[in-house]
């Protein structure tokens, strides 16, 4: 606390009893000054003197040195004060002490503390001591007495979290020193102090001084540098100080530090990162922008699957090479390390995306409790859930029957039974409470108010591809009848209609209980449905799904047949699982995906999973190396095309063996990458079951061309103004030919094609391409120049004119003036002709009339009525092959046909119709050997 104004008491008084000369150089002053006590001591030979604030004082005389006494339960710490310079005179002179600048670090966990001083205030030697308050006492205590300052203050703001270090200066002999203020500033700077919440705004740093006995805090003016991530105070004195992260934003407390972002290579989990050496339980999704994001338990040192989780989330945006990893769902109840009855679980971690946003669901285990490896601390058959939905608690100290959990969770307000609220507490967003110094969390075990010890689904999103999750949100799904109701860990989907779809199992207390099932949710997350499940009489657990093109939903799942086995969920729900003969380690989890691409038409699964000791096939859910018993081995991703029916055809000659000769493969999980390639992320290693730094997990990551499957690629075709554009196929594979069609409207001709972007010189109305990449092709049409009048009437082209105007293709002729008699006979779509003598036409033009007007038609030797091209007597004709009321008309004048412009005879000589070929159209337009209109 300050003392600036009892020392210069303390002096005056002294330097009158000195200058009375009632001390003599045995003497021992007394000063009593309040609840404090201070002595003087002998300093020389000469006298006695306070070392305090510094004069200069007559040679003969030397001041006494103060230091304060313990008095009954205000006893403090012995302290050392600077001592008082003296001037030499003669040969009664003192020497000098020397008092340097001072400036020392010392770093407490990652921060770093500096103390700097100017000249004069410590002596020479002075040594720096930092230590991290660190027990949960000492920091209930601070959290109190931060509290009640603020509250003082009328400071709303909540805790988020709290550092605390002991500060002392010593001297030589290591005696404590306070600080001499009046011969300049002290300074304490805190360094590398995490500044992410402070930066996005949630969150302020506060830095207070406590008292010895950690009841008082005194806030302290402080200097804050983001970019720096520095903190800065003046001081005056020193013992603890606290560094407070205040804020009424959500923000996760804990007690062990979560570990910082970091950057990896090669590998989104290896051994050793963020401090963990053991990861299980792979997941692994990729993003529309081609972004990989993969998740997986944080084991720190064990292999069980409880005693203290975490979940780790690594992204990669150059197709696995570089990753960059965070601890998305972390608590830190278990201080980073195993403990199995005190700690919090996070397991079993499923990844699903819309390609934007991800959806990642865990288990969450309440301290304590887990299936295996948590000291058998099994969960018990509740939801967890009230009847309305709220989250069920009880106080710490009441016993864990069901009835005494008579106390939930709304908002951030916890309510007894009869609905009166329970004062002084308060629960954020992550289940962090509180208030009459608590500082906790509902599932650790230590938090005043506790949730029931059953398993919980907790659901979070990123939006930013994995670097930031969002607050948790527990899915009410489970029944009381289960133990635990698990999610299958891997891979979710998001079908096609927008349905965010997560595998999950049942576990009623053994293996034969477990049953595989699945839930949804149709409005982004906001709630949740559950389907029983499809295997009533068989036993099954973790399952993977995908999505089919029909909607089906089709479920690989774990189970006890030495057989990769699946079942289906259609419109009309489940069907009949099938077993697909195919060996492996059913005892295991799986992973399917739906490749993008098809092969001949057929939608291709991919599904990784173990196959057993010598691929044989195995029911046994041991892991780890073959020679000590593992039956986890020899992974493999099987290739699988769904036929029209849905049934399977498995590709043997086209598996992919991951690894053999009995190596180990475990837990994996499939992604196709941005390029068409396989990644599969897998467990490769396990040391040891339990928990020390000799037990751990380890993954490998492995991409893999899929050349089984030819890449293909799209062909988009734009339409642009004066005609149509037309492709038989939309997609071929790597190589194919195809052959683009542009058919230009009346009045329109093809200018040039536009192939990606990049102008291609038209030759005819056909673009042939080979594919190598996706393709987007327009054509570009221009319109006919007329030369017209005033009166806008057409006229013809004359070819002898300088004139450049060109007409319209001249539309066909009317009917000549002579017909034949008879009557049309229609047969299905055949028509005929009987002539007024009752004979049929056959062979022969026919000019009759049809709806009004008089055309030709040619009728052939069986008497039908032709259409379409036909050849006579070496010349070509074109009749009318629409039914639309003019088929079978003879067509005269310009006619385009299949993108391509032609010219008929119009001329009544006999000659009518026939296709005019390598020569000049009446209008001036050349044709050639075909009869096509040559561009100019």
């Amino acid at each position: 606390m300050r003392r600036k104004n009892k020392w210069k008491q303390l002096f005056a008084v002294s330097m009158s009893v000195i200058l009375a000369g009632n001390m003599s150089e045995a003497a021992a002053a007394m000063i009593v000054d309040g609840p404090e006590t201070y002595q003087a001591v002998n300093v020389s030979g000469r006298g006695t003197g306070i070392a305090k604030n510094r004069m200069d004082v007559p040679s003969v005389l030397s001041l006494p040195k103060f230091e304060r006494i313990a008095t009954g339960s205000n006893a403090t710490r012995e302290q050392e004060s600077p001592k008082l310079e003296t001037v030499a005179t003669g040969s009664d002179a003192v020497q000098k002490e020397e008092y340097p600048a001072f400036e020392k670090s010392k770093m407490a966990g990652d921060i770093r503390i500096t103390v700097s001083a100017p000249e004069g205030v410590f002596p020479k030697g002075a040594v720096l001591q930092v230590s991290q308050v660190t027990g949960r006492q000492e920091k209930e205590k601070l959290q109190t007495a931060v509290r009640e300052e603020l509250k003082k203050e009328g400071d709303t703001r909540n805790i988020q979290e709290l550092l605390a270090f002991d500060i002392t200066i010593r001297n030589k002999k290591g005696q404590e020193l306070q600080a001499d203020t009046n011969a300049g500033e002290v300074t304490v700077s805190f360094a590398k102090v995490d500044m992410r919440a402070v930066k996005e705004g949630e969150t302020q740093l506060e830095v207070f001084h406590m008292d010895e006995r950690l009841e008082e805090a005194q806030k302290l003016d402080c200097m804050v540098n983001e970019e720096a991530q520095t903190i800065e105070v003046q001081v005056e004195n020193f013992s603890v100080y606290t560094v407070s992260y205040l804020g009424t934003s959500t923000k996760a407390s804990h007690m062990a530090s979560r570990p910082k972002d970091g950057v990896t290579s090669g590998h989104p989990f290896p051994k050793g990162i963020g401090g963990s050496t053991s990861f299980r339980i792979p997941a692994m999704i990729t993003l529309a922008d081609g972004r990989i994001v993969a998740a997986a338990d944080a084991r720190w040192n064990t292999t069980y699957d409880g005693g203290g989780l975490d979940t780790i989330v690594s992204w990669s945006t150059d197709g696995g090479t570089s990753w960059n990893y965070t601890f998305a769902n972390y608590l830190g109840d278990n201080g980073n390390s195993y403990n199995g009855t005190r700690s919090t679980t996070f397991i079993d971690p499923a990844l699903a995306t819309d390609g934007d946003k991800i959806y990642m669901l865990c288990d969450l285990y309440p301290y304590g409790v887990a299936l295996n490896g948590n000291k058998d601390i099994a969960p018990k058959a509740v939801t967890g859930f009230n009847e309305d939905g709220k989250l069920r608690l009880k106080e710490r100290n009441a016993d864990g029957s069901d009835d005494s959990y008579q106390f939930y969770l709304d908002g951030d307000t916890i309510y007894a039974k009869d609905g009166n609220a329970v004062p002084g507490y308060v629960v954020d967003e992550y289940f962090n409470i509180t208030g009459n110094g608590a500082d906790s969390n509902l599932f650790f075990y230590d938090s005043p108010y506790q949730v029931m010890r059953t398993s919980y689904f907790y659901l979070t999103t990123s939006d930013d591809g994995g670097e930031n999750w969002s607050a948790p949100q527990l899915l009410n799904v489970k029944t009381d009848k289960e133990l635990a109701y698990l999610a299958a860990p891997g891979r979710g989907i998001v079908t096609e209609d927008g349905t965010i779809v997560f595998a999950a199992y049942s576990y009623k207390g053994s293996e034969a209980t477990q049953r595989m099932d699945f839930i949804y949710s149709e409005d982004d997350g906001e709630s949740w449905n559950r389907v029983e499940t499809g295997t009533p009489d068989q036993w099954s657990s973790e399952s993977a799904v995908v999505e089919l093109e029909d909607g089906t939903l089709r479920f690989f799942f774990r189970n006890g047949t030495s057989h990769l086995c699946y079942v289906d969920y259609g419109e009309d729900g489940w069907e009949k699982p099938v077993q697909t003969g195919l060996l492996t380690n059913s005892n295991c989890q799986i992973s399917a995906v739906r490749y993008s691409r098809k092969e001949k038409g057929r939608q291709v699964l991919l599904v990784s999973c173990p196959t057993g000791p010598d691929g044989q096939g195995s029911n046994s859910s041991t892991g780890g190396l073959a020679s000590k018993g593992g039956k986890r081995l020899n992974g493999k991703i099987f290739v699988g095309l769904v036929n029209d029916d849905n049934t399977m055809e498995w590709m043997k000659d086209k598996h992919i063996q991951v690894n053999q000769n009995n190596a180990e493969f475990m837990y994996s999980c499939l992604t196709e990458l941005e390029d068409g390639r396989i990644a599969l992320l897998y467990e490769d290693h396990q040391s040891g079951w339990g928990a020390g730094a000799d037990k751990y997990y380890t993954m490998d990551f492995q991409t893999y061309p899929f050349e089984v499957i030819p890449k293909r690629y799209q062909i988009t075709l734009e339409q642009t103004e004066g005609g149509m554009i037309a492709c038989a196929v939309e997609e071929g594979e790597e190589n194919t030919k195809a052959e683009i069609t542009a058919e230009p409207s009346e009045c329109y001709r093809l200018s040039y094609w536009l192939v990606n972007g990049e102008r291609k010189e038209a030759v005819g109305t056909v673009y042939e391409i080979v594919l190598q990449e996706d393709v987007k092709v327009s054509a570009v049409f221009e319109k006919i120049p007329d030369g017209g009048n005033e009166d806008g009437d057409e006229k013809y082209h004359d070819q002898n004119s300088d004139d450049d105007a060109v007409r319209t293709p001249p539309q066909k002729e009317h009917a000549p003036s002579y017909a034949s008699k008879g009557n049309w006979n229609q047969e299905g779509e055949t028509w005929s002709f009987i002539m007024e003598d009752g004979q049929l036409a056959v062979s022969r033009w026919i000019c009759t009339e049809w709806d009004g007007a008089y055309q030709w038609y040619y009728f052939d030797q069986e008497g039908k009525m032709a259409d379409g091209w036909i050849n006579i007597d070496g010349q070509t004709f074109y009749l009318a092959p629409e039914s639309d009321g003019t088929r079978g008309q003879m067509v005269t004048g310009w006619k385009l046909i299949d993108g391509v412009w032609y010219y008929f005879n119009t001329d009544s000589d006999g000659t009518k119709g026939i296709l005019l070929k390598n020569t000049v159209t009446p209008d001036g337009f050349s044709v050639d050997e075909e009869g096509r209109w040559v561009h100019s």
